[in-house]
């Protein structure tokens, strides 16, 4: 017991720890982000602004549907599924007394494998709804910065510019990295939060029961 007790402490602490340190990197890339923004907008024309401004549109898009897939792929994964999937439930009432236990039993069966099939099917395809979304608006994204505008009017490299943008856009990038996995991050803790619970239902040592009868029966 008191070694599983440890394990669990540490199991948790490390999940605080790596939230924290995640929280802080977070912080960190969105000032060096700031900074190089900054920079960008100094040496940037008009017309480079105003397509920087759709690219952070669609990549704000972006982001939340690739954070949206990673969160999907993980319920998927740790077969934790979202409430707007496991609300819907296939049962329907029938009359138990005419059919009798073992045909009850067979029936509620199918129920439960008609549902279980409908949840795994729907959290697959929600999952490959998004992973495609993802695909197009990273493509798009991908598009506008192959064709980023070569504005020369400030008397500035053109190229000097795009790899302004380019170092700002890579920092940005980081940061959603970070984000993400602290989105996802619950997940990892719901579960082992959850295999921990079922380690110590494990162990739970079983108490002496005297019998009273066939049916009565009380713990002492």
């Amino acid at each position: 017991m008191e070694k599983l007790l440890t394990d669990y402490i540490e199991e948790n602490i490390q999940h605080i720890k790596e939230m924290a340190e995640n929280r802080v990197n977070i912080a960190k890339l969105e000032m060096d982000e700031y900074k190089s923004f900054e920079d960008f907008k100094q040496i940037a024309t008009p017309n480079q602004i105003c397509i920087h401004e759709i690219i952070r549109s669609k990549l704000k898009l972006w982001h939340t549907t690739n954070k949206n897939y990673h969160t999907a792929t993980k319920r998927l994964q740790f077969n934790i599924l979202p409430k707007f999937i496991t609300k819907t439930n296939f049962n329907f009432k029938f009359n138990k007394t005419v059919l009798g236990p073992e045909e009850t039993q067979i029936t509620y069966d199918k129920m439960d494998q008609i549902t279980a099939n409908y949840h795994k099917e729907a959290i697959e395809l929600y999952t490959m709804t998004l992973a495609r979304e993802t695909e197009l608006l990273k493509y798009e994204i991908d598009q506008l910065i192959e064709g980023f505008p070569k504005d020369n009017t400030n008397d500035i490299d053109p190229e000097v510019c795009l790899e302004a943008f380019k170092h700002y856009h890579g920092l940005r990038l980081k940061r959603y990295d970070l984000q993400l996995n602290q989105a996802v991050h619950f997940l990892e803790e719901y579960r082992v939060e959850n295999e921990n619970n079922n380690r110590f239902e494990e162990i739970i040592v079983p108490t002496h029961v005297r019998t009273l009868g066939r049916e009565l029966s009380v713990q002492i």
